[in-house]
């Protein structure tokens, strides 16, 4: 009977949010909405719960399950990496699954009660989740519990419960007419409504009853309040002894199609009886086809009744043989359930072993430990398997038990001569070490048990030898990937790789060998490993643990190799995919590579930005990350000059790793340890910290460590005034390098290889490969000295012409194009070339625009300019002020005003002859007036400056030349003088002047017969009366 009055509602909240319909058993609820979305013909996903969706990997596996056919892509499976950010993952899969379904629609979650508290948040991320055109109901015998108060209040959910449920005088009176003759409905309609008060079943019940008895005077005394007796007397006893065997059987079962109840019943006609019982609304209900389900009163019934028909031991039995029926037919929960019933612990036992993989991979950990948890001790110690399968589902809240159970069951499988079971066993102990993150010198004694393990490797299934390998590798790439076997045992793996389907494994197989490639300095193969993974890690289905994982390998990788901004983009790219999916477990590290990658970059800000989010994150206190963000820290102190506190902190960092036991982290923090003693002057336990990471490098064959070894080797013997060693080490550790392509460091410390580089460069070792390495990091020199020989990705020279030299290559300024992009960067360098505002910039170039216009004018004129330089960052715009960046651009306007201040503050203190040679530096450099092509008002202010600049460095150095009585050097002073400023009079003077000391008469003479010629004939004037005073008083 359709209820237009709640279909009305439900219409009015189609689409708006959740519905909440709730009221006892029997209250027509499953009706009511099954009727209205049939009356309304919605697309609709329905889904019974049950209690064993108390555990939520279950509900979302069988809820995916339901919603396959929707789309060919399964939803994703709860997994242990989602579990610490459980809200997450329900929100995104709720976001899946509303993304298949057709709209306007419905998603019915039918006995809803039966879901467990954790479900409940679940089914919370789904009413925040859920699109406009699609209503959450939920059907359940309870109302909704405080949780949904939020959603209620904010109009997410509506609620119809018990009362607006019952059929009210005149639906009670319809239904009554619909199942009695018109003359006794008429009569009967206001009793059955007053006795039952609406409650649907009661209404259907007493109906059915009234219509199988005569209908007389006495029938309402006769009806009976227990429900219990109107099941016996009027819905079982009728029945032939056949159905009512069928039914008591069957309800043994929470649902059953028609050859589950042959196969449960031995009767052959269960199907027809189960149609025909169905086709007279007996109390079964179907969903889905043919499966069928009862009542839950009906079914409450018949368990009580076959309780009380039964004893205990026939009971069990057919728990038993009801657990073995859906065991073969494919349901292994409510197989597993029905055993622990009959407890049947040899059925549970066996049902366990041939289902445990499945539920694993499903994620359904809970299921199965509750599974053989149930079972006596004693059953579950005495099999290898089921301790073994338990302990795997214990590493995750209990590690310390887990490991116990799992190596229990190692020792077991080795005295049954179980190879795959030995094999597993012993991945799942060193696997479940790795997953505790401590202590990992626990690997070594497994790892002794190689020998034979390889044996047994030989004798299991690809897909256990796949898993066991991958185990292998990852202890042994913590522990010592120069294991005389370890070659073998990765080109094994290897082989696995190629031929595995499990991405899993595929995964754990790359990361294992990409660790160990990269420890050994192998970068070459890394980089094919990393090449090789890019494809199935970047699949639009790939899981969020695999893609994660292989941005923490890839991340790790462009470290070793000096990609810093490579490093950064796919940690953020990584860490976005973690905050959206909610797996976390890769977080830490992610964020302590990225802050590596800031620092080694010399990016301070964005360090400190990634340290504060790292010392936020709850896994902070695991070792490997206590121990890497205390390594961050020291590194940090180092790079602001602060060794003191590098020393203390890599200290402690040290500690930490070795906790953790990872000899490769032990060996970094003893490089940083290393550094910052050195700077604090205590060589001598630099050096031994420094022996301990050769030590390492050596024992796993690193060339890497040894690259990294001979530099810091070189560095040391260059403090302690040790050249020559000093020498040796750098000439090896750079030729190793060049071999190996190494173009990164394990450690980045600018003022440490710009010394080693400028070494290198001044006695010629590995000129061409030190320049690549010197390019690469954006290393600007600490010293002036070889300012012109750096290579620089820009130079700019503006004093006595203007040229840029990107790299090898010049600009020129051929194209209109390129015009204003020059004029651009002209007026930036007649303006100091640092921080300059942007309005003055605008002002010059673009005068009669007006604010809007200018700014659009500049936003796309520096855009022009930065691509003509073709070097990213070398123009920085920050808050509106535009700078050259000085470690990627060299100016000569630049190093002339530092080599003069330079001069001046040496002669200032005494030192004459360092002064005198940067003032003769700064003449050299200058080669005329600045930008003397351009005549705005700051390009003129500039170019008076630096042409006094250039004045008073020639005075200076030549009146020193001439005090020293080195008459030829302050010669060469003058005529430098006078070859860039042909009308500097002074310079022509001091010129004379020293011709005349030096005795040279006749040379005097032309050089003022080529100042009066100049001046007239660009000025029109004769010299000034004193140089016309020295003239006369040469030619006497």
């Amino acid at each position: 009977m359709p209820r237009e009055r709640l279909f009305r509602v439900l219409d009015q909240h189609l689409g708006t949010g959740g519905i909440w319909v709730w009221g006892p058993a029997g209250s027509g609820k499953t009706v009511l909405v099954s009727s209205w979305i049939e009356a309304r013909g919605l697309p609709c996903l329905w889904y019974l719960v049950d209690k064993g969706d108390a555990d939520p990997a279950t509900f979302f596996y069988y809820l995916g399950l339901a919603a396959r056919p929707l789309r060919r892509r399964a939803l994703p499976l709860l997994t242990p990496e989602y579990l610490p950010a459980l809200d997450v993952f329900a929100r995104r899969w709720f976001e899946a699954l509303f993304a298949r379904l057709s709209l306007p629609c419905c998603l019915v979650l039918d006995d809803y009660q039966e879901a467990g508290p954790c479900v409940h948040e679940m089914v919370r991320q789904a009413l925040a989740a859920r699109p406009p055109g699609v209503a959450v109901i939920l059907l359940s015998r309870c109302p909704p519990d405080a949780g949904m108060a939020r959603h209620r209040a904010n109009g997410q959910l509506e609620m119809l419960d018990r009362k607006d449920l019952q059929l009210t005088r005149e639906e009670c009176a319809e239904l009554v007419r619909r199942k009695l003759p018109a003359p006794v409905a008429e009569s009967l309609a206001e009793q059955v409504h007053r006795r039952t008060q609406g409650w649907a079943a009661g209404v259907v019940l007493m109906l059915e009853r009234m219509r199988r008895e005569e209908i007389g005077p006495q029938t309402e005394d006769a009806l009976s309040d227990d429900l219990s007796d109107y099941f016996t007397s009027q819905a079982l006893e009728p029945l032939g002894a056949t159905t009512q065997r069928l039914l008591l059987e069957t309800s043994l079962v929470p649902y059953f199609d028609g050859e589950t109840a042959i196969a449960l019943t031995e009767i052959p006609e269960a199907p027809g009886i189960l149609s025909e019982l169905h086709r007279h609304n007996y109390f079964i209900e179907r969903r889905g086809g043919a499966v069928y389900h009862f009542h839950p009163l009906f079914r409450d019934f018949l368990l009580t009744r076959a309780r009380s028909c039964l004893s205990a031991q026939q009971l069990r039995e057919r728990f038993s043989r009801a657990a073995g029926v859906l065991a073969q037919r494919g349901c292994p929960e409510e197989a597993l359930d029905l055993y622990r019933q009959a407890a049947d612990w040899t059925g549970l036992g066996r049902c366990v072993r041939e289902n445990a993989r499945a539920l694993v991979a499903q994620g359904r950990y809970a299921v199965l430990a509750d599974a053989i948890s149930c079972m006596p001790e004693s059953v579950w110690q005495e099999d290898p398997w089921l301790s073994f399968w338990l302990g795997l589902c214990r590493t995750l809240a209990l590690p310390a038990e887990g490991q116990r159970l799992l190596e229990g069951a190692f020792y077991r499988f080795v005295s049954q001569d179980d190879p795959a079971g030995t094999v597993l066993a012993w991945a799942a102990v060193v696997d479940a070490v790795q997953l505790e993150g401590r202590a990992l010198d626990r690997l070594d004694r497994w790892l002794d048990f190689l020998p034979s393990l390889g044996r047994r490797l030989q004798q299991v299934p690809q897909e256990v030898r796949a898993h066991g390998l991958a185990s292998v590798l990852q202890a042994l790439s913590l522990r010592n990937p120069a294991h005389p076997e370890y070659a073998r045992l990765e080109h094994e793996a290897l082989e696995c790789f190629d031929a595995s389907l499990d991405p899993a494994v595929r995964f754990r197989i790359a990361g294992s060998h990409l660790l160990a490639a990269m420890k050994r300095g192998e970068l070459g193969r890394a980089a094919a490993m990393v090449d090789a993974c890019r494809p199935w890690a970047g699949r639009s289905d790939a899981a969020p643990l695999t893609v994660l994982g292989f941005g923490w390998f890839q991340s790790v990788y462009f470290l070793l190799t000096g990609a810093y901004s490579e490093c950064l983009e796919v940690v953020q790219r990584s860490l976005a995919l973690a905050e959206d999916s909610g797996v976390h477990g890769h977080d830490a590290m992610l964020l302590g590579h990225g802050a590596l990658a800031c620092l080694n970059a010399g990016d301070f800000p964005a360090a400190d930005g990634l340290l504060a989010r790292l010392a936020s994150d709850p896994t902070l206190d695991a070792p490997r990350n206590l121990s890497f963000n205390l390594f961050l820290k020291a590194h940090r102190a180092l790079r602001l000059a602060d060794p003191g506190g590098a020393a203390v902190l890599s200290q402690e960092a040290l500690r930490q790793a070795r906790v953790l036991g990872d000899p490769f982290v032990e060996s970094l923090c003893q490089l940083l340890r290393a550094h910052a003693l050195c700077r604090t002057g205590d060589i001598e336990a630099a050096e031994r910290c420094l022996r301990k990471f050769q030590e390492y490098g050596c024992s796993i064959g690193s060339r890497h460590h040894e690259f990294n070894y001979g530099l810091a080797k070189a560095y040391l013997d260059f403090q302690q005034g040790n050249p020559e060693s000093g020498r040796q080490a750098l000439e090896s550790a750079l030729s190793l390098g060049r071999q190996e392509g190494y173009t990164g460091m394990l450690l980045w410390h600018p003022e440490v290889m710009e010394s080693l580089f400028r070494r290198a460069l001044e006695i010629g070792l590995e000129p061409d490969y030190v320049r690549e390495l010197i390019r690469r990091h954006r290393l600007a020199p600490q010293s002036p000295v070889l300012e012109l020989d750096w290579p620089w990705p820009v130079r700019i020279w503006t004093l006595g012409r203007f040229e840029i030299h990107c790299g090898q290559a010049v600009v020129h300024p051929v194209r209109k194009a390129r015009r204003k992009p020059l004029d651009l960067l002209r007026t930036l360098i007649a303006a100091g070339g640092r921080g300059v505002a942007e309005h003055v910039l605008d002002e010059v170039l673009w005068p009669d625009a007006d604010g809007d216009s200018a700014h659009r004018l500049f936003t796309v004129t520096l855009h022009r300019l930065r691509e003509l330089l073709g070097t990213e960052g070398v123009l920085c715009l920050q808050e509106g002020r535009l700078s050259l960046d000085p470690r990627l651009c060299w100016l000569d306007a630049w190093a002339f005003e530092r080599y003069l201040e330079l001069g001046e503050s040496d002669l200032a203190g005494g030192a004459e002859d360092r002064g005198l040679e940067w003032l003769e530096r700064a003449l050299g450099l200058y080669a005329g007036p600045f930008l003397p092509s351009e005549d705005s008002p700051l390009a003129s202010r500039a170019r008076r400056r630096l042409r006094y600049k250039f004045h008073r460095a020639a005075a200076a150095a030549g009146q020193l030349r001439e005090a020293r009585e080195d008459l030829a050097g302050a010669l060469k002073v003058w005529e430098r003088a006078i070859e860039v400023e042909p009308l500097a009079e002074d310079g022509y003077r001091r010129l004379m002047g020293c011709y005349q000391r030096m005795g040279r008469h006749s040379e005097a003479v032309a050089a003022y017969q080529l100042l009066r010629a100049t001046l007239l004939e660009e000025k029109g004037a004769e010299p000034e009366p004193a140089t016309q005073d020295l003239y006369r008083s040469l030619v006497g």
